[in-house]
């Protein structure tokens, strides 16, 4: 009875694994067969496009990857984009050294109180040709600086005007020649209020400087007696000629008081600065000046 119950359990047991057997393999070659399939054609005109799935990660992995470098083989060059833009970096190494001048952004100085300006004239003046309110005018020979940094340069004019003419007197009194200061023109076209006073005049000049500032003509004292004593002396020839002795003497006086009365209808010398002489001048307040 055993025996008979057994056989129809295994004969069961042998279909329900064929049958499982079957199926398994109907779906592995049905997966096959859609692995395999052909991209379908492109859809009719107006037909609807499904939106294509976005591509796997693993994929956007692989894609982006550099390729495998082979053996032996020389590395590629990078490629350049043109419209990437050039690191600061680099740029800054392909810019040109700068230049070893120094260059100065426009500023202001200041010329201290007491600096001295030598200039040359170009104009000649004297107490005899020159009156009160007549303009002159001279160059700057020598620059003057303010640290490292030229603030006047030679070239520039320093404008002014004859403020004070005194003629020499008979037997007394010197002849005086006042100058006045009043613009200094740089050669940029840029122009300043000045002031300032003479303080020394080219050493050729027989004149001098007074404490005001005023240029002090030459003493005629050794010249006034020169004369008269050349006029005693013409005189003592004269009478000695005429009466000896005692016309000698007689002669002598008169020649004296002809060489005095010559003295007093003559002036003193006249104060003259000849053109191209050099003369110095000294600010009496600073003067602020913009340097470009």
């Amino acid at each position: 009875m055993k025996a008979k119950l057994w056989i129809p359990v295994m004969v069961l047991v042998a279909a329900l694994a064929f049958g499982l057997g079957w199926w398994y393999r109907s779906q592995t070659a049905t997966a096959d067969e859609v692995a395999t399939l052909e991209p379908a054609s492109a859809p009719a005109y107006g037909a609807p496009v499904a939106p294509a799935s976005a591509p796997a990660r693993a994929t956007a992995r692989r894609t982006s990857a550099a390729p495998a470098r082979t053996q032996g083989a020389e590395p590629a060059a990078p490629v350049v984009n043109p419209t990437t833009s050039t690191p600061a970096v680099e740029v800054a190494s392909a810019a040109p050294a700068p230049s070893a001048m120094t260059v100065y952004a426009p500023h202001r100085l200041t010329v201290a109180e007491g600096t001295k300006i030598v200039f040359t004239l170009n104009d000649s003046l004297s107490t005899k040709n020159n009156r009160e309110g007549e303009p002159f005018s001279g160059v700057v020979s020598r620059s003057v600086r303010v640290g490292d940094q030229v603030v006047i340069p030679e070239g520039s004019r320093i404008l002014g005007q004859v403020s004070h003419v005194q003629r020499p007197g008979r037997v007394k009194g010197r002849g005086e020649l006042g100058l006045r200061f009043d613009r200094l023109e740089l050669p940029d076209g840029e122009s300043y209020d000045l002031s300032a006073s003479l303080t020394s005049l080219d050493e050729s000049e027989k004149e001098s400087v007074t404490e005001e500032g005023q240029v002090k003509g030459e003493g005629t004292k050794k010249r006034d007696a020169a004369t008269i004593g050349a006029g005693a002396g013409i005189g003592a020839v004269i009478g000695a000629i005429a009466g000896g002795g005692k016309g000698a003497a007689i002669g002598a006086g008169g020649g004296a008081a002809a060489g005095t009365g010559l003295v007093l209808l003559t002036r003193g010398k006249d104060v003259s600065l000849k053109r191209g002489s050099e003369l110095a001048i000294q600010l009496d307040r600073p003067l602020t000046i913009e340097v470009k």
